[in-house]
């Protein structure tokens, strides 16, 4: 379609508005329209034939969001048109209470000025006029004629306690209620009455209940007479003042008073000599037969039991059944809040016997469910000079003298704690029985692996001679004995400066000897760990003291005799970033492994982390010269044979060569600008901003080329220190095979065209050898390359 350059449009108006509602028409739609002519110029010519003409109505003569649009195909003569606005799609009902504007574009070119629509559309509100003159007559008038048979002027008014209320447009009828002649409605303003059918004209009216209190009952109005048997129950009967335990009963003056019952007034007091018990309480219920507590201060019993007899007892509490789980039946229960539940006191007797002939228990102490800080049972001994025990068990059957065990699994408790503000021992056990029996005993049976301990000993003491644990055996045997199938057999822990196992022979024995005897096992035979800050602080140092000969003094010495092939003699493991093995010798051996089958000697690795520790240091001190046998960081060997060295300069020798992953030699180099910028196989040139720098080339047939950002440089030459930081600056490589990119700006590339650089940064392309000099080419290509943009192929750099 020919998109119009210039277009000009006059406009002619005033053939105005077709309505047939006027006449009486309702389904007149279709005739709703506008004309509309105008005169359209193309470059000051006359526009012809047919085009598409969009027609929209805003409220605004510029911007806002058009309400009506319409498409029309239009044939123009000469420049004129003519068309009826709203014969395509039915134009809106428009409120003519504002102006509107008329827009015309033709083939999607906009006349840059709206037209005000004016007098001749604006007649087509006269249409509602003629709906109002049919309202209010026919079978479907919609207006209200009259009212009641009445016309004119009509009033509301009420009676009978009806009111009426106009509020603008809206009319109320409402009533008060009450016995009037009009609506009669019975309110109910303190909920004591039920009401049925509150309007009428029948309302039924009955109490609610707990309508009747108190307030509403006059003196003697209820007789014996009003009340139906029965009716007063204990629900209805309130206590009135009456304290807990108080009885109603007739106070003498023809009334009732709540009296506490005179049949047992405490406190009570009796004495009597007599064979059988003064007082018996048997209760066949769940309950106590006799309870007692006392609310005072300390040291005042609840229950007091006291008799002056040689043998006789001062409370005695027996049980026929002593029912079974957690909380058995008690013969004598004593509960207390802070005082003793049970307390009993004897010059030479027994204070507190408890006494159990079968399967019961004969004293069984409780902690109640909200007990903190308490005890279930405590055992004092306030006379400093007593020399007897202060508890003693004794057995005579097959179980053990004392029991001690937590049936809480998340305890973190330990079930026996002992200890001693004396010089003694705080716990002491001896064993004179036989057949190989313990003085101390430690089995641990939680499933958890490496973390139940059959005997733990910790020391506080912060003197450096204090131990955890201490065995001694003169006779040859073992001093601490630890044995476990699945935990740790004997655990030595040390917070302070003091060791944490400290084992010495004087014989010809093992002074430590650990076994493990499982096939199955994963876990370290002894595992050594140390929390210290210090760096002078090991787990494990071997130290050897006796003048044997040179080169056979071992520190630590670990062999592997299995056959596995990751075997491993010794094996140090460090979190942190200290050393997990570490040997230092004058002159034998500071580290020694040794695998006879198949295994690692010595094997060093390093977890990858923030820390960022060492897999293996080999460190020489002192001044002396490197030789081939001494005072070298580190040599390797086959059998007895040098085949590598490092020595303490850090040059390196070796017999066979060396090999590398990579394929290219390369150089560090400083570069310009961004170090971010550059990438893996950008073609690289001398630059002349700076020293010993280098940076993309953006030229063709350039002779500052030197080489290729290198992807995985076999051999890195530097000018720099082994330890100096080179992340910013690129690994140029100079000679052998590299990963370049290149492009087909010189033509496609073959495996053997010598290539230059060229004009797009940092790439390639093909020489043309009539323009090629001295200096400019990089290498030959060994891919071929064809594509479009850039791309990537090997290349053999160097000087051609």
């Amino acid at each position: 379609m020919k998109t119009l350059k210039s277009i000009s449009i006059v406009t002619v108006w005033a053939l105005g508005l077709y309505l047939l509602s006027a006449l009486g028409v309702s389904n007149s739609r279709a005739q709703q329209v506008i004309s509309y002519q105008g005169v359209v110029t193309q470059n000051s010519t006359p526009l012809s034939g047919t085009h598409n003409v969009t027609i929209s109505i805003y409220p605004s003569a510029t911007g806002g969001t058009a309400i009506y649009t319409e498409n029309q195909s239009v044939a123009f003569t000469s420049g004129l048109f003519n068309v009826l606005i709203g014969s395509v799609t039915p134009l809106p009902m428009l409120m003519w209470n504002s102006q509107y504007f008329l827009d015309v574009a033709i083939d999607g070119t906009e006349i840059t000025t709206r037209s005000q629509l004016g007098s001749a559309p604006t007649a087509w509100s006269s249409r509602f006029a003629d709906s109002a003159r049919v309202a209010g007559s026919g079978a479907s008038a919609g207006g209200v004629t009259t009212l009641n048979t009445l016309s004119g002027a009509v009033t509301l008014s009420g009676g009978g306690g009806t009111t009426i209320n106009q509020s603008g447009q809206t009319i109320t009828i409402s009533s008060s209620g009450g016995g009037g002649t009009g609506i009669q409605g019975i309110q109910n303003t303190d909920g004591t009455i039920n009401i049925t059918s509150p309007n009428g004209p029948t309302a039924t009216i009955g109490l609610a209940d707990n309508a009747v209190t108190t307030a509403k009952l006059a003196n003697n109005s209820v007789t014996t007479a009003k009340i139906v048997t029965g009716a007063v129950t204990n629900a209805v009967v309130g206590s009135g003042s009456a304290t807990n335990g108080q009885i109603l009963t007739a106070n003498g003056s023809g009334g009732a008073a709540w009296v506490t019952p005179a049949a047992f007034t405490l406190p009570y007091s009796q004495s009597l000599s007599s064979g059988s018990n003064l007082f018996s309480l048997t209760n066949t219920g769940a309950g106590s037969a006799l309870a007692g507590t006392a609310s005072s201060g300390s040291g005042t019993p609840a229950v007091v039991g006291n008799t002056t007899n040689a043998t006789g007892i001062g409370v005695l509490g027996v049980t026929s059944d002593g029912g079974s789980g957690v909380n058995p039946n008690a013969a004598v229960c004593g509960t207390t809040l802070g005082g003793f539940g049970i307390a009993g006191s004897a010059s030479t007797g027994i204070g507190v016997e408890a006494y159990a002939s079968s399967t019961g228990t004969a004293i069984h102490a409780i902690l109640g469910s909200g007990a903190t800080t308490a005890q279930a049972g405590l055992f004092e001994n306030t006379a400093v000079t007593t020399t007897g025990n202060l508890l003693e068990a004794r057995c005579m059957g097959t179980g053990e003298a004392g029991y001690f065990h937590i049936d809480n699994a998340a305890s973190t408790a330990n079930a026996l704690q002992v200890s001693t503000l004396g010089t003694g021992g705080a716990l002491y056990a001896t064993c004179a029985g036989t057949g190989a029996p313990a003085a101390i005993v430690g089995e641990a049976t939680a499933a958890g692996a490496n973390n139940s301990t059959g005997v733990w000993g910790k020391c506080d003491e912060t003197g450096a001679a204090g131990i955890g644990v201490y065995g001694s055996n003169a006779g040859g045997g073992v001093g601490v004995y630890g044995n476990s199938t699945s935990g740790v057999g004997v655990e030595a822990i040390t917070g302070g400066a003091g060791n944490a196992l400290v084992a010495q022979t004087g014989g010809t024995g093992y002074a430590i000897k650990a076994l493990s005897t499982s096939t199955t096992n994963t876990t370290p035979t002894i595992l050594a760990q140390s929390s210290s800050i210090n760096p002078s602080v090991f787990c494990i140092q071997g130290e050897i003291t006796s003048s044997f000969p040179a080169g056979n003094s071992t520190g630590v010495r670990g062999i592997n005799d299995g056959t596995g092939s990751d075997g491993i003699g010794v094996w140090g493991s460090h979190a942190g970033s200290g050393w997990g093995v570490f040997g230092e010798v004058v002159s034998g051996r500071g580290v020694f492994g040794l695998a006879t089958g198949g295994g690692t000697g010595v094997l060093a690795e390093a977890s990858s982390s923030s820390a960022g520790g060492n897999a293996l240091i080999a460190e020489i001190d002192g001044s002396a010269a490197s030789s081939t046998t001494a005072n070298n960081c580190a040599i390797f060997r086959s059998g007895s044979t040098n085949v590598a060295r490092i020595d303490r300069t850090g040059k390196g020798f070796f017999d066979g060569g060396t090999q590398s992953s990579g394929a290219d030699v390369a150089e560090e180099f400083d570069v310009a600008g961004a170090r971010s910028s550059y990438s893996p196989g950008d073609v690289l040139v001398i630059s002349t901003t700076g020293d010993r720098q280098v940076e993309k080339c953006i030229t063709p047939y350039s002779r500052l080329v030197v080489g290729v950002y290198a992807t995985k440089p076999g051999v890195t030459l530097t000018d720099m220190d082994i330890d100096a930081d080179e992340s910013a600056r690129v690994p140029m490589g100079v000679i052998g095979v590299l990963p370049t990119k290149v492009t087909t700006e010189g033509g496609a590339i073959t495996a053997g065209d010598l290539l230059v650089t060229s004009s797009t940064p940092g790439c390639a392309m093909k020489a043309d050898l009539k323009k090629l000099q001295i200096g400019q080419a990089l290498g030959k290509a060994l891919e071929n390359f064809s594509g479009h943009g850039t791309g990537v192929i090997k290349v053999l750099v160097g000087k051609y």
